[in-house]
């Protein structure tokens, strides 16, 4: 067998755009499969949407999680609505209570059990519309 020596290959400088174009591929692989992973469904996040629709809140601490997480996802969603297009766009008041916010969103995907594999914020985009239109 003939072995072939590897030492400096990439380092020797006589390669630098060869090793540059294999990182950016690399970080920009990682960058998509991460990016694929954080698309959550109504499947993944109804039952949370469902407890932060309680008042009060849920007291056990796999309910809480669930709930922060669906909280959390809904203020980026509601900071999003006025600037979505006009037949998605929302405007929620701002005395609106979280709960209230969680409730519509929980009854839109009661509402709708065929469409628990789509995207949660797309149909969550869609229940605030429906509930909250800009005018």
């Amino acid at each position: 067998m003939m072995s072939i020596p590897m030492e400096g290959v990439f380092m020797s400088g006589t390669h630098p755009m060869l090793l540059s174009a294999l990182i950016v591929i690399g970080l920009g692989q990682f960058g998509l499969s991460a990016k694929a992973d954080d698309r959550r469904s109504v499947a993944t996040m109804q039952a949370g949407c469902g407890y932060a629709a309680y008042n009060p809140a849920p007291v056990y601490a796999d309910q809480w999680e669930e709930a922060f997480s669906c909280i959390e996802a809904l203020k980026i969603i509601v900071k999003n609505g006025p600037i979505q297009p006009k037949f998605m766009a929302s405007c929620i008041p701002e005395e609106t209570p979280k709960h209230e916010i969680a409730e519509a969103v929980n009854l839109f995907f009661l509402k709708n059990p065929q469409r628990v594999k789509e995207r949660f914020e797309i149909l969550a985009t869609v229940a605030l519309h429906q509930k909250w239109p800009c005018p």
